[in-house]
């Protein structure tokens, strides 16, 4: 068993590095040392060790990624609408498939930790802390005193930015109309950030070294929603963010059969995900009479995003966020060029 977690990492970071460095010479040079705990709690790691890059994992990472993908397969997940399997993932290999890609998201979302620069500013970048850790053993962050950002917030960011990217890599290998594929792969993401929310609920951290798996949720559903809308829109820089704008809306058609195809789909995907983790909150935040996807549309097009036009908790955090987000980019791009 622990010849065969070993080897599942492994295999996540070898794919990790294959997406992230497109197989060249930058993934010799990124490649992190990895190290295996034989601890069954859900917790890794990243930090710099003797001038190279440690990634350090529980046995108990994989053994509860592979335990909630084994419970999922019978409970109705990737249905289309005829009540059958998703073609892609029919056969006995299915739960498999899903559990090395959502290892390799795990591995991707560390990876960008130290591609986008985090360690120039904290110590660690910690997936999830372990029931016995204390806020006080929490990553240190280091920020230029004029910036007035709360440590918090940073880390929050952080882990904004770093999902953004790994989420960005693994997806946008797929057209944006290519819904099979990107529902999956979605799914798959989600499955592993529904984990460390559990995980930080139970460890008595929930809110303190990540946003919230309803905050992330909404990240993940506004980049695929930009995707989709590339083709047709242009960036136009805001007063505190760039957001994507559109020549003209997209028919009642277009977004009907995107709802239809992608949206919902993942939507109802991840109840099934978060009712069986039993993320009550979570699943509050996306079930019944949610305003998730109205808040989508909002951030998309509205011209005011705010507390009074984001209905959900989540997608609330998530526009705090994207403020603190552009100041921290734009003292991160003078710390380098500086």
């Amino acid at each position: 068993m622990a010849d065969s977690i070993n080897q599942v990492t492994e295999a996540a970071l070898a794919s990790a590095l294959e997406i992230s460095c497109d197989g060249g010479e930058d993934a010799v040079v990124l490649r992190p040392s990895l190290t295996m705990h034989h601890d069954d709690r859900f917790w890794a790691m990243t930090r710099l060790e003797a001038d190279r890059f440690a990634i350090h994992v529980n046995a108990g990472t994989v053994k509860q990624i592979r335990e909630l993908w084994q419970t999922l397969w019978p409970h109705g997940v990737f249905i289309d609408g005829d009540g059958k399997r998703l073609r892609s993932l029919t056969g006995n290999d299915g739960p498999d498939r899903l559990i090395h890609t959502s290892m390799k998201w795990l591995m991707l979302h560390e990876l960008m930790h130290v591609e986008m620069g985090h360690f120039e500013f904290m110590d660690k970048a910690e997936i999830v802390g372990l029931a016995s850790a204390q806020p006080a053993k929490s990553s240190k962050v280091k920020l230029p005193e004029h910036l007035g950002l709360d440590p918090l917030v940073v880390r929050h960011c952080f882990e904004m930015q770093a999902d953004w990217q790994a989420s960005e890599l693994m997806l946008s290998r797929y057209a944006a109309d290519e819904f099979m594929p990107l529902r999956v792969e979605s799914v798959a993401i989600m499955a592993v950030i529904a984990l460390i929310e559990r995980q930080n609920i139970l460890a008595g951290l929930a809110g303190h070294e990540h946003p919230s798996a309803a905050s992330r949720f909404f990240t993940m559903m506004a980049g695929l929603f930009q995707r989709w809308m590339y083709e047709r829109a242009q960036l136009v820089e805001g007063r505190h963010t760039s957001r994507v704008r559109m020549h003209t809306l997209p028919s009642d058609e277009d977004l009907r059969m995107y709802l239809d195809c992608l949206v919902r789909p993942v939507i109802d995907d991840i109840i099934v995900v978060a009712t069986v983790l039993e993320l009550t909150e979570f699943t509050n935040e996306l079930g019944g009479d949610s305003p998730l996807i109205q808040d989508i549309f909002t951030a998309q097009f509205g011209e005011d995003i705010s507390d009074a036009t984001l209905k959900s908790k989540g997608d609330r955090e998530w526009a705090r966020l994207i403020v603190a987000n552009e100041e921290l980019k734009l003292a991160m791009a003078q710390r380098e060029s500086g």
